[in-house]
């Protein structure tokens, strides 16, 4: 679970503090780049989101169809975007 999800400020402490030891697993926490002084690599409205797509569920599953979610609405702007510019002559 998302230390977001636990109630935990991501901004409170950096991933190798000794108060998140009870969230680290073998695979990925070996691999955290600058785990001794940097809080988080996400900006707060990406932990936000992350927040809310944990509420919904904590399956990876679940992220894949939020994240595909926030592309789908990405391309439809975009797509709006294009039909609103006039073409060049």
């Amino acid at each position: 679970m998302a230390s977001s999800g636990r109630r935990i400020n991501p901004y409170r402490y950096f991933p190798a503090h000794e108060a998140l030891t009870f969230l680290r697993g073998g695979t990925i926490f070996p691999h955290i780049n600058r785990a001794d002084f940097a809080a988080t690599i996400y900006p707060p409205v990406a932990q936000f989101f992350f927040l809310i797509v944990t509420w919904i569920g904590e399956s990876v599953t679940i992220m894949r169809l939020a994240l595909l979610g926030c592309e789908s609405v990405t391309v439809a702007l975009i797509m709006l975007l294009l039909r609103s510019i006039e073409p060049p002559e």
